[in-house]
C-alpha cells in the first residue's frame, strides 16, 4: 500500500447546495396484506396476515428501509421491474426525475420497514424519525395508527411536511384487523388520522352534507364510509365502493398544481376501480379553509353547498400549518401490476386516464412547504478534514440549528450522527473509517432541506515508535513510563513480576507523546512490561519488553494522627445516570428509583432475566442486585470501553476495555488519582456480584465480562463507601 507523509487533507466544497426531496413510503401498517402490495420494494416475504375472511393467510412482502438494488444504479432506460413492489413505478419515476438536470430534483426514496418502531416526530432515538423527511406516503394502510403516531404525523405536517393519503373502498379490511364484525379498513384508519366526526347511516340517505354537526377535522377532509358492508346494496356501493374508468370532472383552473403540475398535464383525470370518495369542508370551525377539490365524480357539481361542503370528490388537497396534504380515494391509480399479489395495471396503462401524472404532480407539490419565514440558509461549508480513518466535517448556518448528518460508504446513507443542541457553527467527527475509501454524507438543515457531499480518506501510515518506552522516574510503589509514537494512538500496558500477562492497564489517550505513572507496585521488585499501541485504523504495535526494578521503601517520618474521615453516604441514587459503550455508541440510562447501598453490587445483564442469568453464573449473593439492560451492552471482537457518567455528564469511574472471550475486574485500588489496574482473566473466571476490593472510592465499575451465550454478558457496579 502506498503511504503519504501528510496525515490530514482538508477539502472545501464551494458548489451550490443540492437540496434533497426525501420521500418516505409507509410499509409498516399492513400495506402488503391480502392482494395488496403497496410498497416500493422488498427483499423478503416474512409477514403473515389473516385474509379478509379472518382465516390464516400466507407470507407476504416485508419491505426494508432502502430499495435494492441501490437507487444510484438507476439509469434512464432501467426497467420498472428493477424494484419489486406493487408501486415501484412511482419510486422509479422519481429516481429518474433526478437524471434531468433541468428539473433540479434530488429525490431520495426510503420505506418505513415492516418491523419498524411506531412513527415519531423529533425523537433522536428513531433513525427514521419524520423530521428527516419531506413527504410521507400512506398508501391504503390496513393496521391502525396509534394515538402517538397520529400526533407525530400531524406535527410532521404542521411543521412543513407533505402527507399523501390513499384510501380504498369500504370493506377493504384486507387483514381482518377489525375482526369479523368490526371492520378496520383504510377509510376508517385514515379518518381517525384526519380527526373527523361525520354522522352516517348504513341505509339511505347514508350521509347529510348539510348537517352542521359534521366536523371534518383539522384538515377539512373525510373519506366516505358508513359501516354498510352489504355488497348487494347497489346504492351503497355507489356511496363508497364504485368504479369510474374515466373520472375526468377536473378543476378547470389552468394553474391547478395537481392537474397541471411539474410532471405534465393530468387533465384526462383518474381511472378508478373500487374507490371511495371524499367530502371536504372549508368552514373555519368544522373544517379547513384551505381544503380544495381537484377532481369530482362525473356529473357532480364542483360548487360547495351553503355551509362550504363539497361532495363526491375523488382527488382533494388541504394545508395545515406549513405543510400540505393530498387525499386520493382509490389505491388502483398507484398500482403498477408488478408486485406480489393479485394486482392490476393502474399506473400508466389506462388510455382514458392520467393516473401517474396526477400522482407525480401531487408528490412534487407536497414536497414544497408553505414557508412563513425564509428558511435558514447554509452560510459556509461544508468543509471536510480527513486522515486515513477519521474525518471531520464542519459547516455554518445563518440561524442556530441541531447538527445532524446521515452518512455511509459509496452511495449509502445507512448511518446517522447527531450532536444535540442548537448552534451556528457545526462540527461532526466520524471515526472507524477505512483508508482510501469514498464516503457519502448528507447534512440535515433546520428547514428540513439537506446538503450532500462526498470525500475520500487517504492511505494509512504505518504505526511506529519514535521513542521506545523507558522509565523516567522510579519509586518504591510505582514508576513513570514515557514513550513517543509517530501518530496518535490508544495505549495499553501489560506487565508483571514473572510475566507480562499478570496485569493489564488500558489508557484512553490518543496523544503521540505520553507518560504514565504505574502505581500499586511492590517495592524492590523486578518487573517486565510491554506497551501496545492501536491507531484509528485498528493497526496495532507492540513495544520491546521493558525491564525495571522498583525502589526500596524509605521509612516515612512520623506524622500526626489524621482527622477522622467524614462519614460517606450509605446509599447512592443513580436514576438517570448513563452506562456508555463507546464503540457501538449505545448507552443504558438507569431507570427511576435505581439505588445501590454501600457494600452492594448492581449486576447489569445484556438481554436476560435474572433467573436465566443465574443459570449461567450461579445464584447472585444477597448483596447483589440484577438489572436487565435489554441488549444495550455489547461485547464483540473489537475492544469495548465502558464508562459511568452522572446526571451532570461527569465521569465518575475509571473505564476499561474488554474483548470477546475475556473478563476484566478491578485489581489493586487506585491511588493519587491514577487509573485502576484491571485484571484480565478468562470469561469462566468471572464472579458477578462479589470479589471487588474495598477501595473507599464510592461507586465504580468493578467487573466486565463476555460470556459463551451473549445474553449472559454483564457489567458489574460496586459501591464501596463504608457503612457507618
Amino acid at each position: 500500500m502506498r503511504t503519504f507523509a501528510t496525515a490530514v487533507i482538508t477539502l472545501s466544497l464551494s458548489l451550490s447546495p443540492v437540496y434533497a426531496q426525501r420521500i418516505l413510503f409507509d410499509a409498516s401498517h399492513g400495506q402488503t396484506a391480502g392482494n395488496a402490495d403497496w410498497i416500493i420494494d422488498a427483499d423478503g416475504s416474512m409477514q403473515s396476515w389473516k385474509n379478509f375472511r379472518c382465516k390464516k393467510g400466507g407470507l407476504h412482502h416485508s419491505a426494508q428501509r432502502y430499495p435494492t438494488p441501490a437507487q444510484s444504479q438507476i439509469k434512464a432506460d432501467t426497467p420498472e421491474t428493477f424494484w419489486s413492489g406493487g408501486i415501484s413505478a412511482w419510486g422509479m419515476a422519481l429516481a429518474k426525475d433526478n437524471l434531468n438536470p433541468k428539473r433540479q430534483r434530488n429525490w431520495q426514496i426510503e420505506q418505513y420497514p415492516w418491523n419498524a418502531q411506531p412513527f415519531s416526530y423529533n425523537n433522536a432515538n428513531n433513525p427514521q424519525d419524520l423530521m428527516h423527511y419531506d413527504v410521507l406516503v400512506l398508501d391504503e394502510p390496513n393496521v391502525a395508527y396509534n394515538s402517538d403516531e397520529i400526533s407525530a404525523i400531524r406535527q410532521f405536517v404542521f411543521e412543513g411536511g407533505g402527507l399523501f393519503l390513499i384510501a380504498d373502498h369500504e370493506t377493504s379490511d384486507r387483514n381482518c384487523s377489525g375482526g369479523k364484525n368490526a371492520k378496520q379498513d383504510s377509510p376508517a384508519i385514515l379518518n381517525a388520522l384526519l380527526g373527523n366526526t361525520i354522522n352516517t347511516q348504513p341505509r339511505p340517505p347514508y350521509y347529510n352534507a348539510n348537517d352542521k354537526k359534521n366536523d371534518y377535522g383539522p384538515f377539512g377532509l373525510w373519506f366516505y364510509e358508513n359501516g354498510n358492508d352489504d355488497s348487494k346494496d347497489q346504492n351503497n356501493r355507489d356511496f363508497d365502493w364504485f368504479d369510474e374508468v374515466s373520472n375526468n370532472n377536473i378543476n378547470q383552473n389552468p394553474k391547478d398544481p395537481l392537474i397541471h403540475g411539474s410532471f405534465g398535464d393530468g387533465s384526462k383525470g383518474l381511472g378508478l376501480f373500487g374507490s371511495t370518495q371524499i367530502g371536504l369542508s372549508t368552514d373555519k370551525k368544522q373544517g379547513n379553509s384551505k381544503a380544495q377539490g381537484h377532481i369530482w365524480r362525473n356529473g357532480q357539481t364542483q360548487q360547495p353547498n351553503l355551509i362550504g361542503v363539497s361532495q363526491r370528490v375523488t382527488l382533494a388537497s388541504s394545508q395545515y400549518g406549513q405543510g400540505r396534504v393530498v387525499a386520493l380515494g382509490d389505491s388502483s391509480p398507484s398500482d403498477d401490476s408488478t408486485g406480489q399479489g393479485r394486482l392490476y395495471p393502474g399506473w400508466d396503462q389506462i388510455p382514458s386516464a392520467a393516473n401517474h401524472t396526477l400522482i407525480l404532480n401531487a408528490t412534487d407539490w407536497l414536497a414544497r412547504r408553505n414557508s412563513i419565514t425564509p428558511p435558514p440558509p447554509l452560510s459556509a461549508g461544508p468543509a471536510v478534514s480527513m486522515s486515513a480513518c477519521v474525518a471531520t466535517i464542519n459547516w455554518q448556518t445563518a440561524h442556530k440549528s441541531a447538527s445532524k448528518m446521515s452518512w455511509g460508504e459509496e452511495n449509502n446513507l445507512d448511518r446517522n450522527t447527531t450532536v444535540p443542541g442548537l448552534r451556528s457553527n457545526h462540527l461532526i467527527t466520524l471515526g472507524g473509517l477505512s483508508p482510501e475509501q469514498t464516503y457519502r454524507y448528507r447534512l440535515e438543515l433546520a428547514d428540513k432541506r439537506s446538503v450532500e457531499g462526498r470525500f475520500k480518506t487517504v492511505a494509512s501510515q504505518a504505526l511506529a515508535f519514535q521513542k521506545e518506552p523507558s522509565v523516567s522516574v522510579t519509586r518504591s510503589h510505582g514508576v513513570q513510563i514515557q514513550w513517543q509514537a509517530n501518530q496518535s494512538a490508544l495505549v495499553s500496558l501489560d506487565y508483571g513480576q514473572k510475566s507480562t500477562d499478570e496485569h493489564h492497564l488500558a489508557l484512553g489517550s490518543q496523544q503521540q507523546k505520553q507518560s504514565i505513572e504505574l502505581a500499586n507496585l511492590t517495592p524492590a521488585t523486578p518487573y517486565q512490561l510491554v506497551l501496545k499501541l492501536a491507531n484509528a485504523c485498528g493497526e496495532t504495535l507492540l513495544s520491546k519488553q521493558l525491564n525495571f526494578t522498583t525502589a526500596a521503601i524509605t521509612p516515612p517520618p512520623i506524622a500526626p494522627k489524621p482527622n477522622k474521615p467524614a462519614t460517606q453516604a450509605k446509599m447512592i441514587n443513580i436514576s438517570g445516570w448513563r452506562l456508555i459503550n463507546n464503540k457501538s455508541r449505545t448507552h443504558l440510562v438507569f431507570p427511576a428509583n435505581t439505588s445501590i447501598k454501600s457494600g452492594e453490587y448492581l449486576v447489569i445483564g445484556r438481554n436476560n432475566s435474572q433467573t436465566e442469568f443465574e443459570k449461567a453464573w450461579g445464584k447472585l449473593p444477597n448483596k447483589a442486585h440484577y438489572l436487565n439492560s435489554k441488549n444495550t451492552l455489547v461485547i464483540n471482537k473489537s475492544p469495548r470501553r465502558y464508562t459511568l457518567v452522572n446526571l451532570k455528564g461527569e465521569l465518575l469511574t475509571p473505564s476499561t476495555v474488554v474483548k470477546e472471550g475475556l473478563s476484566v475486574s478491578s485489581g489493586a485500588c487506585s491511588t493519587n488519582g491514577q487509573p485502576h489496574v484491571w485484571d484480565v482473566t478468562k470469561l469462566n473466571k468471572a464472579t458477578p456480584g462479589k470479589g471487588a476490593q474495598q477501595c473507599n472510592q464510592g461507586l465504580r465499575i468493578s467487573e466486565v465480562s463476555d460470556a459463551k451465550g451473549y445474553r449472559n454478558e454483564f457489567v458489574e457496579l460496586y459501591f464501596d463507601a463504608p457503612l457507618k
